[in-house]
This record gives structure tokens, C-alpha cells and sequence, in this order.
């Protein structure tokens, strides 16, 4: 085995590993982030309301149903371009 064809497994291994973590980061930040904006939005609209749970659970049932969302459409993107 010569030398450029272990440098070549190298490099795919290095863009799958990198590619693994892009989607990874994706996936993560599309489920984190509208949930905390719903939690927080909610909690915050419920101290100026005073309806304790109420802003909270509709935030983080919006945040969720975002996350759903951004979840499918990334996925979809995903298995579209392989």
C-alpha cells in the first residue's frame, strides 16, 4: 500500500468526522434554541401576567413544535444531498 492511498483514507475519515460533527452541531442547536426561547419568553410574559404556568407551557410547546420542525427540514436537507 503506498502512501498516498492511506493519506487519502485519512483525509475521507477527516470530512466524515467533520461532516458527523456539522450535522451534530446543527441538530443540536435547532432543538436547543427554540426551546429556550419558549421557556424563557414564556417565563417572562408570566411575571408580567402573573399566570404562573400558563406563558410557559404554550412557550414550550411552540419551542418544541419549532424544534420539530427545524429537526425534519435538516433531516430532509440531509438525506436529499446524501
Amino acid at each position: 500500500m503506498s502512501k498516498n492511498s492511506s493519506f487519502a483514507k485519512i483525509q475521507l475519515d477527516w470530512q466524515t468526522i467533520s461532516q458527523s460533527l456539522n450535522f451534530s452541531g446543527q441538530m443540536g442547536f435547532m432543538i436547543t434554541i427554540p426551546l429556550l426561547f419558549g421557556i424563557i419568553g414564556g417565563s417572562v410574559l408570566d411575571k408580567r401576567a402573573g399566570t404562573s404556568p400558563l406563558f410557559v407551557l404554550l412557550g414550550t410547546g411552540l419551542g418544541l413544535i419549532a424544534a420539530i420542525y427545524g429537526t425534519i427540514k435538516i433531516l430532509k436537507e440531509r438525506l436529499k444531498h446524501g
